[in-house]
C-alpha cells in the first residue's frame, strides 16, 4: 500500500512540474515501472512457496501491485492531464 501511494505521489509531483502531453516517456514513469516490477518479482517469489498461505499471499500481492502499477501508469495520467489543462487555462500558466 505504501509503495503504491508513494508511486502515485511521485507521478503527480512529476506531472505538475511538466507541461507535456507524453508523461509516460519520462524518467519518473520508467522509475515507477521498474520499482513496481521489482516489487512484483519479490512478491512473486512467495508464489513458489510450499506453504499454501504464503503462496496465496504472494499471488494476491503480486496481482494487487500489478493492477496498481497499471492504474498509476496507464489509467490515471489522462484524467490528471485533463484536470491540469483546465486548471492551467484558468490560471494562465
Amino acid at each position: 500500500m505504501a509503495a503504491s501511494i508513494r508511486d502515485l505521489v511521485s507521478k503527480l509531483d512529476d506531472f505538475l512540474f511538466r507541461i507535456e502531453a507524453e508523461v509516460l516517456g519520462t524518467t519518473t514513469a520508467r522509475a515507477l515501472l521498474f520499482s513496481a516490477l521489482t516489487t512484483i518479482t519479490s512478491f512473486g517469489s512467495l508464489v513458489r512457496s510450499f506453504h499454501l498461505g504464503l503462496a496465496g499471499l504472494g499471488t494476491l500481492l503480486s496481482l494487487g501491485m500489478s493492477l496498481t502499477a497499471v492504474g498509476n501508469l496507464v489509467l490515471l495520467p489522462p484524467p490528471i492531464g485533463q484536470t491540469f489543462a483546465k486548471f492551467a487555462r484558468r490560471v494562465k500558466i
